[in-house]
């Protein structure tokens, strides 16, 4: 899942995709693992249709606003059971974090 298109000032901003349209992340290593949340930490968990905590969304209500160093717009990937997004890592070597998401907080935050 992911949107392309250029946008001017004056356009509005994309649509989030909600969490009516989820999808998972698996790890490219072994698909028989995907990104969940356990105990407020983004984690390997071994894959399970029905586990919620195992289904994200894509919010890019800030993309034509907020770009990362390529230019790309920016988005909150959100977990569908907890409301919870992943936040920028400190580094290469420190894991990512969970953040609560408000569409009305500081967007850098994600």
């Amino acid at each position: 899942m992911s949107w392309f298109g250029h946008h001017h000032h004056n356009q509005p901003a994309p649509p989030a995709s909600g969490p009516n349209q989820v999808f998972k992340i698996f790890c490219r290593a072994n698909e028989n693992y995907c990104l969940a949340v356990r105990d407020g930490a983004v984690v390997l968990a071994p894959v399970n249709p029905k586990d919620d905590h195992q289904h994200w969304y894509k919010d890019m209500r800030f993309s034509t606003r907020v770009k990362d160093e390529e230019g790309m717009p920016a988005f909150a990937l959100v977990n569908k059971a907890t409301g919870l997004a992943i936040k920028h890592s400190l580094g290469q070597s420190h894991p990512v974090k969970l953040a609560p998401f408000s569409p009305g907080t500081n967007e850098r935050n994600y």
